[in-house]
């Protein structure tokens, strides 16, 4: 199942919390690829038996994982955000099935609530080239 399919099946399960913690992850993506504890509970201004419950169901649903550094958000998790912010701003209201998947990019099908077709873009800028990968790598 790939991460928008994820992402799709639990946008619409997810609390405000969840919400809030995955916001937390997207935007400390800029300086920070993991997270600890104590920066969720800082960030979140959420009580840290909140974000240990919540984190734990975002562990469940693989939206994050934990390292032995923290958590780190999966691009399932950042799928679930992105949908959400454009459910929210009446963007799309339903997401279908993959047009196109490439090495920096999958394209989906999206409709809208006047069932308007749209298609939505989610770049995969973390997405591993191998040819990269062996240049820079000598026992690749």
């Amino acid at each position: 199942m790939s991460s928008v399919q994820i992402a799709a099946n639990v946008v619409k399960n997810l609390e405000r919390e969840d919400y809030k913690l995955l916001r937390v992850f997207a935007s400390g993506l800029e300086h920070h690829e993991t997270l600890t504890r104590h920066q969720l509970v800082g960030y979140s201004k959420l009580h840290g038996d909140i974000v240990d419950y919540r984190v734990k169901g975002l562990q469940e649903m693989n939206l994050i994982n934990k390292n032995n550094r923290g958590f780190t958000i999966l691009n399932a998790g950042l799928d679930t955000f992105a949908l959400k912010i454009l459910a929210e701003k009446n963007i799309i209201s339903g997401i279908g099935k993959p047009i196109g998947v490439g090495k920096e990019s999958d394209v989906y099908e999206a409709v809208t609530d006047r069932q308007e077709e749209r298609a939505v873009k989610f770049f995969r800028i973390g997405r591993i080239s191998f040819r990269e990968v062996t240049k820079k790598r000598s026992f690749a």
